[in-house]
Protein backbone atom coordinates (compact mmCIF):
# COMPACT_ATOMS: atom_id res chain seq x y z
CA UNK A 1 0.00 0.00 0.00
CA UNK A 2 1.10 3.59 -0.67
CA UNK A 3 0.31 6.67 1.54
CA UNK A 4 0.37 9.76 -0.54
CA UNK A 5 1.09 13.04 1.86
CA UNK A 6 1.35 16.01 0.04
CA UNK A 7 2.99 19.96 1.32
CA UNK A 8 1.75 23.08 -0.19
CA UNK A 9 2.43 23.20 -3.91
CA UNK A 10 2.59 19.39 -4.14
CA UNK A 11 1.84 17.68 -7.63
CA UNK A 12 -0.69 14.93 -5.76
CA UNK A 13 0.52 11.28 -4.37
CA UNK A 14 2.06 8.31 -6.66
CA UNK A 15 -1.65 6.59 -6.58
CA UNK A 16 -2.01 4.25 -9.72
CA UNK A 17 -3.67 6.25 -12.80
CA UNK A 18 -6.54 6.05 -14.95
CA UNK A 19 -6.77 3.55 -17.50
CA UNK A 20 -5.69 5.99 -19.97
CA UNK A 21 -3.17 7.62 -18.06
CA UNK A 22 -1.95 3.81 -16.66
CA UNK A 23 -1.71 2.75 -21.04
CA UNK A 24 0.47 5.57 -21.23
CA UNK A 25 2.30 4.96 -18.00
CA UNK A 26 3.39 1.92 -19.11
CA UNK A 27 4.27 2.67 -22.37
CA UNK A 28 6.89 5.34 -21.32
CA UNK A 29 8.05 2.80 -18.75
CA UNK A 30 8.41 -0.12 -21.98
CA UNK A 31 10.48 3.18 -23.94
CA UNK A 32 12.47 3.78 -20.58
CA UNK A 33 13.51 -0.13 -19.83
CA UNK A 34 14.14 -0.22 -23.59
CA UNK A 35 16.80 3.10 -23.11
CA UNK A 36 18.12 1.64 -20.24
CA UNK A 37 18.80 -1.93 -21.84
CA UNK A 38 20.88 0.53 -24.31
CA UNK A 39 22.24 2.05 -21.56
CA UNK A 40 23.66 -0.69 -20.18
CA UNK A 41 25.49 -2.34 -23.27
CA UNK A 42 26.94 0.78 -24.09
CA UNK A 43 28.83 0.81 -20.29
CA UNK A 44 29.76 -3.23 -20.47
CA UNK A 45 31.23 -2.00 -23.99
CA UNK A 46 33.23 0.11 -22.52
CA UNK A 47 33.93 -1.56 -19.64
CA UNK A 48 35.34 -4.27 -21.65
CA UNK A 49 37.26 -2.24 -24.06
CA UNK A 50 39.31 -0.51 -21.37
CA UNK A 51 39.68 -3.05 -19.66
CA UNK A 52 41.39 -4.60 -22.82
CA UNK A 53 43.62 -1.26 -23.24
CA UNK A 54 45.39 -1.20 -19.68
CA UNK A 55 45.87 -5.49 -19.73
CA UNK A 56 48.81 -4.80 -22.53
CA UNK A 57 50.29 -1.77 -20.73
CA UNK A 58 52.44 -4.14 -19.02
CA UNK A 59 54.00 -6.78 -21.72
CA UNK A 60 56.09 -3.98 -23.11
CA UNK A 61 57.65 -3.08 -19.62
CA UNK A 62 60.46 -4.87 -19.56
CA UNK A 63 61.85 -3.06 -22.98
CA UNK A 64 63.26 0.03 -21.51
CA UNK A 65 64.80 -2.07 -18.82
CA UNK A 66 66.78 -4.34 -21.19
CA UNK A 67 67.76 -0.89 -22.91
CA UNK A 68 69.64 0.27 -20.10
CA UNK A 69 70.83 -3.15 -19.11
CA UNK A 70 72.69 -3.29 -23.22
CA UNK A 71 73.55 0.21 -22.70
CA UNK A 72 75.17 -0.20 -19.03
CA UNK A 73 76.86 -3.25 -20.59
CA UNK A 74 78.39 -1.21 -22.93
CA UNK A 75 79.28 1.69 -20.95
CA UNK A 76 80.98 -0.49 -18.44
CA UNK A 77 82.86 -2.24 -21.07
CA UNK A 78 83.85 0.78 -22.95
CA UNK A 79 85.55 2.35 -19.57
CA UNK A 80 87.55 -0.88 -19.06
CA UNK A 81 88.82 -0.72 -22.38
CA UNK A 82 89.87 2.90 -21.64
CA UNK A 83 91.20 2.36 -18.02
CA UNK A 84 94.76 1.80 -19.68
CA UNK A 85 94.96 5.29 -21.75
CA UNK A 86 96.04 8.59 -20.67
CA UNK A 87 94.84 11.93 -21.51
CA UNK A 88 91.86 13.89 -21.77
CA UNK A 89 90.13 11.58 -24.92
CA UNK A 90 89.76 9.02 -21.95
CA UNK A 91 88.00 10.93 -19.36
CA UNK A 92 85.48 13.07 -21.59
CA UNK A 93 84.36 9.15 -22.96
CA UNK A 94 83.85 8.41 -19.49
CA UNK A 95 81.85 11.79 -18.60
CA UNK A 96 79.70 10.77 -21.90
CA UNK A 97 79.21 7.25 -21.07
CA UNK A 98 78.13 8.20 -17.49
CA UNK A 99 75.69 11.66 -19.01
CA UNK A 100 74.48 8.50 -21.36
CA UNK A 101 73.82 6.40 -18.07
CA UNK A 102 71.87 9.41 -16.46
CA UNK A 103 69.84 10.47 -18.75
CA UNK A 104 68.86 6.83 -19.84
CA UNK A 105 67.74 6.41 -16.04
CA UNK A 106 65.73 9.82 -16.18
CA UNK A 107 64.22 8.65 -19.35
CA UNK A 108 63.31 5.24 -18.02
CA UNK A 109 61.47 6.88 -15.07
CA UNK A 110 59.81 9.66 -16.90
CA UNK A 111 58.31 6.58 -19.52
CA UNK A 112 57.54 4.49 -16.72
CA UNK A 113 55.10 6.81 -14.49
CA UNK A 114 53.59 8.29 -17.74
CA UNK A 115 52.43 4.90 -18.47
CA UNK A 116 51.54 4.53 -14.98
CA UNK A 117 49.69 7.58 -15.23
CA UNK A 118 48.13 6.52 -17.84
CA UNK A 119 46.61 3.20 -16.62
CA UNK A 120 45.78 4.67 -13.19
CA UNK A 121 43.46 7.21 -15.69
CA UNK A 122 42.42 3.93 -17.63
CA UNK A 123 41.49 2.06 -14.54
CA UNK A 124 39.44 5.35 -12.86
CA UNK A 125 37.30 5.99 -15.90
CA UNK A 126 36.52 2.05 -16.08
CA UNK A 127 35.62 2.13 -12.15
CA UNK A 128 33.26 5.53 -13.08
CA UNK A 129 31.46 3.41 -16.10
CA UNK A 130 31.19 0.74 -13.75
CA UNK A 131 29.60 2.09 -11.12
CA UNK A 132 27.47 3.75 -13.53
CA UNK A 133 26.29 0.48 -14.61
CA UNK A 134 25.79 -0.40 -10.92
CA UNK A 135 23.74 2.40 -10.05
CA UNK A 136 21.47 1.61 -13.34
CA UNK A 137 20.96 -1.75 -12.35
CA UNK A 138 20.54 -0.40 -8.46
CA UNK A 139 17.58 1.36 -9.81
CA UNK A 140 16.29 -1.39 -12.08
CA UNK A 141 16.44 -3.32 -8.40
CA UNK A 142 14.42 -1.25 -6.36
CA UNK A 143 11.92 -0.52 -9.07
CA UNK A 144 11.30 -4.15 -9.22
CA UNK A 145 10.87 -4.00 -5.39
CA UNK A 146 7.92 -1.46 -5.72
CA UNK A 147 6.30 -3.40 -8.29
CA UNK A 148 6.47 -6.57 -6.36
CA UNK A 149 5.02 -4.16 -3.36
CA UNK A 150 2.43 -2.46 -5.22
CA UNK A 151 0.27 -6.02 -5.62
CA UNK A 152 -0.01 -6.22 -2.20
CA UNK A 153 -1.96 -3.21 -2.01
CA UNK A 154 -5.44 -5.36 -2.37
CA UNK A 155 -4.58 -7.58 0.82
CA UNK A 156 -5.17 -5.90 3.57
CA UNK A 157 -7.40 -3.46 4.92
CA UNK A 158 -6.12 -0.59 7.70
CA UNK A 159 -7.12 1.84 10.17
CA UNK A 160 -4.77 5.04 10.85
CA UNK A 161 -4.12 7.68 13.21
CA UNK A 162 -1.73 10.67 12.41
CA UNK A 163 -0.14 12.87 14.86
CA UNK A 164 1.45 16.04 13.77
CA UNK A 165 3.50 17.92 15.88
CA UNK A 166 4.32 21.53 15.14
CA UNK A 167 7.08 22.55 16.93
CA UNK A 168 8.28 26.49 17.87
CA UNK A 169 10.94 25.61 15.91
CA UNK A 170 12.12 23.43 12.67
CA UNK A 171 13.61 20.69 14.88
CA UNK A 172 10.37 21.09 16.98
CA UNK A 173 8.21 19.15 14.06
CA UNK A 174 6.97 15.22 14.50
CA UNK A 175 5.03 12.82 12.63
CA UNK A 176 3.67 10.20 14.57
CA UNK A 177 1.76 7.70 12.26
CA UNK A 178 0.32 4.74 14.01
CA UNK A 179 -1.52 1.58 11.80
CA UNK A 180 -3.71 -1.10 12.90
CA UNK A 181 -3.00 -3.23 9.90
CA UNK A 182 -5.41 -6.44 9.23
CA UNK A 183 -4.31 -9.01 6.38
CA UNK A 184 -6.91 -10.87 4.45
CA UNK A 185 -4.25 -13.56 5.00
CA UNK A 186 -0.90 -12.20 4.95
CA UNK A 187 1.31 -9.12 4.80
CA UNK A 188 5.51 -9.59 4.66
CA UNK A 189 5.96 -5.86 2.76
CA UNK A 190 4.66 -2.98 1.77
CA UNK A 191 5.45 0.53 0.97
CA UNK A 192 4.42 4.09 2.28
CA UNK A 193 5.23 8.25 2.04
CA UNK A 194 6.70 9.81 4.90
CA UNK A 195 4.95 13.38 5.20
CA UNK A 196 7.43 16.19 4.22
CA UNK A 197 8.08 19.86 3.67
CA UNK A 198 8.53 20.93 -0.20
CA UNK A 199 8.17 24.75 0.80
CA UNK A 200 11.49 24.91 -1.22
CA UNK A 201 13.80 22.45 -3.03
CA UNK A 202 15.19 20.29 -1.04
CA UNK A 203 16.73 16.85 -1.55
CA UNK A 204 14.43 14.26 1.10
CA UNK A 205 16.69 11.43 2.69
CA UNK A 206 15.02 8.65 5.15
CA UNK A 207 18.60 9.21 6.91
CA UNK A 208 17.80 12.46 7.68
CA UNK A 209 14.64 11.82 9.31
CA UNK A 210 15.40 9.77 12.28
CA UNK A 211 12.44 7.48 11.05
CA UNK A 212 11.84 4.72 13.38
CA UNK A 213 9.81 1.67 13.97
CA UNK A 214 7.64 0.03 16.69
CA UNK A 215 5.53 -3.02 16.15
CA UNK A 216 3.00 -4.37 18.87
CA UNK A 217 2.09 -6.49 20.33
CA UNK A 218 4.60 -9.67 18.95
CA UNK A 219 7.49 -6.74 18.81
CA UNK A 220 8.32 -8.06 15.31
CA UNK A 221 10.87 -6.11 13.27
CA UNK A 222 10.25 -3.74 10.84
CA UNK A 223 13.34 -3.41 8.16
CA UNK A 224 12.52 0.23 6.44
CA UNK A 225 14.77 0.44 3.39
CA UNK A 226 14.49 4.20 0.77
CA UNK A 227 12.89 3.44 -2.35
CA UNK A 228 12.73 6.74 -3.81
CA UNK A 229 14.94 9.59 -2.38
CA UNK A 230 14.36 13.09 -4.29
CA UNK A 231 13.54 16.87 -4.17
CA UNK A 232 10.49 17.40 -1.79
CA UNK A 233 9.48 13.61 -2.33
CA UNK A 234 10.68 10.18 -0.33
CA UNK A 235 9.19 6.94 -0.15
CA UNK A 236 10.56 4.04 1.57
CA UNK A 237 9.61 0.32 1.84
CA UNK A 238 9.06 -1.77 4.87
CA UNK A 239 9.49 -5.16 5.62
CA UNK A 240 7.89 -7.13 7.95
CA UNK A 241 9.46 -9.74 9.83
CA UNK A 242 7.69 -11.99 10.42
CA UNK A 243 4.95 -11.46 8.10
CA UNK A 244 1.69 -10.04 9.34
CA UNK A 245 -1.04 -12.90 9.70
CA UNK A 246 -3.41 -11.12 12.04
CA UNK A 247 -4.68 -7.71 13.19
CA UNK A 248 -1.06 -6.09 14.09
CA UNK A 249 -0.78 -2.58 15.53
CA UNK A 250 2.45 -0.75 14.55
CA UNK A 251 3.77 3.10 14.73
CA UNK A 252 6.50 5.17 12.53
CA UNK A 253 7.68 7.73 14.24
CA UNK A 254 9.89 10.42 12.45
CA UNK A 255 10.75 13.93 12.38
CA UNK A 256 10.56 16.38 8.97
CA UNK A 257 12.25 19.34 10.27
CA UNK A 258 10.82 22.27 8.75
CA UNK A 259 7.56 20.79 7.77
CA UNK A 260 5.59 23.67 9.62
CA UNK A 261 8.00 26.63 8.89
CA UNK A 262 5.33 28.59 6.68
CA UNK A 263 2.51 28.37 9.44
CA UNK A 264 5.39 29.71 11.90
CA UNK A 265 6.59 32.44 9.76
CA UNK A 266 3.21 33.46 7.89
CA UNK A 267 0.37 32.23 10.33
CA UNK A 268 -1.23 29.61 8.17
CA UNK A 269 -0.11 26.39 6.40
CA UNK A 270 -1.68 23.55 4.73
CA UNK A 271 -1.69 19.74 4.51
CA UNK A 272 -2.76 17.65 1.81
CA UNK A 273 -3.13 13.59 2.11
CA UNK A 274 -4.36 11.69 -1.44
CA UNK A 275 -5.91 8.55 -0.64
CA UNK A 276 -7.14 7.82 -4.31
CA UNK A 277 -5.78 4.24 -5.89
CA UNK A 278 -7.90 4.93 -8.89
CA UNK A 279 -6.83 8.47 -9.28
CA UNK A 280 -10.21 9.75 -8.56
CA UNK A 281 -12.22 10.36 -5.68
CA UNK A 282 -14.92 7.97 -4.58
CA UNK A 283 -12.63 4.84 -5.75
CA UNK A 284 -11.69 1.86 -3.33
CA UNK A 285 -9.42 2.74 -0.19
CA UNK A 286 -7.65 0.04 2.06
CA UNK A 287 -8.46 2.29 4.80
CA UNK A 288 -11.35 1.66 7.48
CA UNK A 289 -10.65 4.78 9.37
CA UNK A 290 -8.66 7.86 9.45
CA UNK A 291 -7.84 10.40 12.22
CA UNK A 292 -5.21 13.22 12.49
CA UNK A 293 -4.20 15.11 15.22
CA UNK A 294 -3.20 18.48 14.69
CA UNK A 295 -0.96 19.40 18.15
CA UNK A 296 -0.44 23.34 17.64
CA UNK A 297 2.44 25.30 20.44
CA UNK A 298 0.51 27.60 23.25
CA UNK A 299 -0.28 30.62 22.25
CA UNK A 300 -3.38 32.45 19.87
CA UNK A 301 -6.35 29.69 19.39
CA UNK A 302 -5.50 27.74 16.06
CA UNK A 303 -7.89 26.82 13.00
CA UNK A 304 -8.12 23.48 11.35
CA UNK A 305 -10.21 23.16 8.15
CA UNK A 306 -10.99 20.76 5.70
CA UNK A 307 -11.89 22.27 2.61
CA UNK A 308 -14.05 20.04 0.63
CA UNK A 309 -15.77 19.36 4.39
CA UNK A 310 -14.84 15.90 4.01
CA UNK A 311 -15.19 14.12 7.87
CA UNK A 312 -15.92 15.92 11.28
CA UNK A 313 -13.19 18.24 13.06
CA UNK A 314 -13.26 19.21 16.90
CA UNK A 315 -13.20 22.83 17.97
CA UNK A 316 -9.41 23.30 19.20
CA UNK A 317 -8.71 22.19 23.00
CA UNK A 318 -6.08 23.24 25.55
CA UNK A 319 -3.84 20.58 26.63
CA UNK A 320 -2.67 20.70 30.28
CA UNK A 321 1.29 21.54 28.96
CA UNK A 322 -0.77 24.88 27.11
CA UNK A 323 -0.59 23.89 23.62
CA UNK A 324 -3.77 23.18 21.58
CA UNK A 325 -5.29 20.01 20.12
CA UNK A 326 -7.56 19.60 16.76
CA UNK A 327 -8.67 16.80 16.03
CA UNK A 328 -10.17 16.07 12.37
CA UNK A 329 -11.44 12.08 11.85
CA UNK A 330 -13.00 10.18 8.58
CA UNK A 331 -15.37 7.42 10.02
CA UNK A 332 -15.97 6.11 6.37
CA UNK A 333 -13.18 6.94 4.40
CA UNK A 334 -13.63 6.71 0.22
CA UNK A 335 -10.62 7.39 -1.88
CA UNK A 336 -10.55 10.75 -1.66
CA UNK A 337 -8.15 13.81 -1.68
CA UNK A 338 -7.95 15.63 1.61
CA UNK A 339 -6.78 19.44 1.94
CA UNK A 340 -6.46 20.80 5.12
CA UNK A 341 -6.31 24.35 6.14
CA UNK A 342 -4.74 25.60 9.36
CA UNK A 343 -3.82 28.88 10.77
CA UNK A 344 -2.68 30.11 13.99
CA UNK A 345 -1.58 33.96 14.42
CA UNK A 346 2.27 34.56 14.97
CA UNK A 347 2.45 36.84 17.48
CA UNK A 348 2.00 35.75 21.30
CA UNK A 349 3.01 32.19 20.66
CA UNK A 350 2.66 30.80 24.56
CA UNK A 351 5.88 27.74 25.26
CA UNK A 352 3.56 24.38 25.27
CA UNK A 353 3.39 21.83 22.65
CA UNK A 354 6.73 20.30 21.32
Amino acid sequence: MTDDPVRPGGAGGDSPDSPVEESLRRAASTKDHLAKERVDQELRRRVEQRSAAVEPAGRHSLIVPVAVAVVLSAAVLGLTLLRGGDGLAPSLLAAVAMACLIFLVVRYWTTYYLRRVRDLQAQLATAQDELGLAHTEHRTYLEALERTSERERSVFTEELEIELWIGHDDEGDRVVERRVTRPEQLVSNRTMRPIVPNDEERLVRLADLGFETRREPDGGMITVLPLQEKVNWLKVWLVFDPVLTTPTEWTATYRPRGLWRPLRQHGRDQLIWDDRPGGASGTTTRLTTMTVSFRFPGGTTPTVAERHLFGETTAPARMPDGSWEVVWRDRSPAGRRYVWDLTQPVADRGQGGT
